[in-house]
């Protein structure tokens, strides 16, 4: 199955369900998060739908310049994002002892089995974590933006509807299955990370609060999935990594390989992933002019972590 088969089945899947579908993108170089580039889809739009209720669907282009690279994973990549949220008229109430919090996951993580068996997806060859008992806050990750330490149980709900699907699911005690970001105004809540043979393909998160100086305060509850379209199409296809289904990765590849052989040995993967998923961040931002501070920095790191590679691979004379 091709990206852009992939991609047309989630929009007709979410179109059938009266959903709404974003058309556009969000520039891989706003100020989604501060210093960074786009490392998460409508960001905008999903922090929207905790003051008024709403549900979308829509593709949005990400870039992660921090993250390691390898056959699976790129700089840059497309998800595939779902949200909705509930209007609480601010009746909230401990969300997870709340019947209408619950039935909000019951119906995102059911949807979200639904388009797996709209992509034809194997769920026996699925597995997935959620969160267990946590204390957080207070701390030097990305709880560090709370000053008090909070309690989240058990997500019994996730667990007991995955369960349900004969889905292998384990508990995680740790930050890990909680959605938040060490800033102003990010969403907290648990999430459920899904695996497919073995590689991450999807993200179902729950928000129910949000930071605001440096405390949880109550939200209309959010539910949702992101999925990332690349890594999806390939764990379901027979091939071996991100170059060999995207035509322009292959043809640049096969273009180093005739300067420099070794691209293509295995002793050179780290190198190879770096050069090839590099050039396509180099194309995308060469007509962009106003970045921030904390943007130039992470791309001026990654500027010598690009020219490290190439040097390794004998490139080092070659201009892009």
């Amino acid at each position: 199955m091709q990206i852009e088969n992939i991609k047309s089945k989630l929009i007709k899947f979410h179109k059938n369900l009266g959903v709404e579908i974003l058309s556009h993108q969000s520039p891989l170089t706003g100020n989604q998060f501060q210093g960074e580039f786009n490392v998460s889809g409508f960001h905008k739009e999903i922090l929207d739908l905790s003051k008024s209720p709403k549900r979308f669907f829509g593709i949005d282009k990400c870039m992660r310049l921090k993250e390691e690279v390898n056959l699976n994973s790129s700089y840059i990549f497309e998800m595939g994002i779902y949200a909705e949220s509930v209007n609480l008229n601010e009746s909230f109430s401990e969300p997870f002892k709340d019947k209408i919090f619950l039935e909000l996951q019951n119906k995102t993580i059911k949807q979200f089995l639904a388009l797996l068996d709209c992509l034809e997806i194997d769920k026996s060859k699925l597995e997935a974590t959620y969160l267990g008992n946590i204390t957080f806050g207070v701390g030097i990750g990305r709880d560090r933006a709370l000053q008090r330490k909070y309690s989240f149980p058990e997500d019994i709900e996730s667990r007991r509807i995955l369960e349900k699907n004969a889905i292998k699911t384990f508990p995680v005690n740790s930050i890990q299955n909680v959605d938040i970001h060490p800033v102003e105004g990010a969403l907290v809540g648990p999430r459920v990370e899904i695996a497919y043979n073995g590689a991450e393909i999807a993200t179902i998160v729950f928000d129910c609060f949000k930071i605001q100086n440096g405390t949880l305060i109550p939200i209309n509850y959010i539910g949702g999935y992101a999925m990332g379209i690349e890594r999806l199409t390939l764990t379901i296809s027979d091939k071996k990594d991100l170059i060999e289904i995207n035509k322009q990765f292959s043809e640049k590849l096969n273009e180093l390989a005739k300067e420099s052989p070794a691209i293509k040995s295995s002793l050179f993967d780290k190198e190879k992933y770096i050069v090839i998923y590099g050039l396509e961040v180099f194309n995308e931002l060469k007509n962009i002019n106003s970045l921030s501070e904390g943007q130039n920095k992470v791309l001026n790191n990654f500027k010598k972590m690009f020219k490290e590679a190439l040097d390794k691979l004998g490139l080092q004379n070659r201009m892009f």
